[in-house]
């Protein structure tokens, strides 16, 4: 009965996303319709004036210092706070950011990797406690679950290390499958038993991406397409392998920090740990739509938001999130995910006390990306911006 029963989810979904493909108004079969979300432009208070006055300041002095360039979107509360473009696009043509502007999300890109997979549970058509080999059954470690690699308790190998001498000799991008195959021709040694201990790893994510496929018959870039980017408005959000609308979107370049273009490599062609171009109002709509529990259910929202290594002290990782001040009924608990690939580094944070979402995206390697508690702080009003910015210059002194 439960065999039929997945079947059947399995074939209205593919049924959905073939409709999806051919009517960008897909929405989603199972449970509540996603409906597109637009964050609201409200006018600002004076208060919240204010707030944006601050960051206007600390962005602006750390773009004239050479310390940011890119993207900044910050909402509590269903009112944007902050929004703004600092720097290039392309820096050789000098072309300006703008709010279209589309950034490699790097691991940002596991939160939507995690939610997809997290529908997928939530329709009963895959089980937290399902063997990773379940779905790929070339897969050579028999004893790793899904859950193990939505928290990183697998103990499995880095594969872009593993794989890191053959890149060169590579002709193309690798894919999930080469990945895969790769696993199961040489059997690398897994660094710990599973559920040992976090061991964060870009091989969890690729595989989850993976697990998608192979329960659903779908492409993993085709089914997040259909069922969040399209019914959530996501416009300007696409994979790194949809080679249309990688050339077609106002998609930034990646530089280091004396402006040198850093350019793709054969990985970028392996999907779920990375691999999602994007905005900052793009983002805001995926993370309205995931806080507010639209797109799986509460039950699950809360175990994806709640730590999953008790060893781990300082900072925790849930289901595709990180966290910090995590213990029970802290009201400053920070639910992120940072991200850093070719030339990219951004912050997605989501404070719960106060329903701020932070977005941040740089196509330069400025180490100012993280100083999120920085821009907190100017956004509660606890220091004035001459004192932050003197606190930016010596966090980021050395850079």
């Amino acid at each position: 009965m439960l065999s039929f029963y997945r079947s059947k989810h399995i074939l209205m979904l593919l049924l959905s996303i073939i409709f999806c493909c051919c009517n960008s108004n897909g929405q989603k079969e199972q449970g509540e319709n996603l409906k597109e979300v637009n964050p609201l432009k409200r006018e600002l208070t004076r208060n919240q004036q204010e707030q944006a006055k601050r960051l206007e300041k600390i962005f602006h002095d750390l773009n004239m210092q050479g310390q940011f360039n890119g993207n900044v979107l910050i909402e509590r509360n269903d009112t944007i706070i902050f929004c703004k473009s600092f720097g290039y696009s392309d820096y050789d043509k000098k072309i300006q950011l703008n709010d279209s502007s589309t950034f490699q999300l790097a691991s940002v890109s596991k939160t939507i990797t995690a939610a997809a997979v997290l529908m997928l549970v939530d329709w009963e058509i895959i089980n937290l406690n399902d063997p990773v080999k379940k779905y790929i059954s070339e897969f050579p470690y028999s004893n790793v679950t899904i859950q193990h690699l939505l928290t990183h308790r697998s103990g499995l190998p880095n594969y872009i290390h593993l794989c890191a001498p053959s890149v060169k000799n590579h002709t193309g991008n690798f894919n999930n499958d080469e990945i895969i195959c790769f696993l199961d021709s040489t059997k690398p040694k897994e660094y710990t038993k599973p559920d040992k201990k976090f061991d964060y790893s870009n091989t969890n994510y690729f595989l989850l991406a993976s697990i998608v496929e192979r329960s659903t018959g779908v492409t993993f870039d085709n089914f997040v397409k259909a069922k969040i980017f399209t019914p959530l408005g996501m416009k300007h959000t696409f994979f790194y392998t949809d080679t249309t609308l990688y050339h077609q979107h106002n998609k930034t370049k990646g530089y280091t920090m004396d402006w040198k273009p850093v350019l793709s490599d054969a990985f970028d062609g392996v999907l779920g740990d990375k691999g999602v171009y994007s905005t900052t109002g793009d983002m805001l709509r995926f993370a309205k739509a995931y806080f507010s529990g639209k797109l799986f259910s509460k039950n699950l929202l809360v175990e994806a938001t709640s730590p999953h290594s008790k060893e781990e002290k300082e900072g925790n990782y849930g289901y595709g999130w990180r966290m910090k001040y995590f213990d029970k009924g802290n009201p400053d608990k920070l639910i992120y995910h940072n991200g850093w690939w070719h030339g990219y580094r951004n912050a997605f944070q989501h404070r719960l006390n106060d329903n701020t979402h932070l977005i941040i995206l740089s196509n330069r390697l400025n180490k100012s990306v993280y100083a999120t508690q920085i821009y907190f702080d100017a956004l509660d009003n606890s220091v004035d911006s001459t004192e932050l910015s003197q606190e930016i210059k010596n966090e980021l002194k050395g850079e």
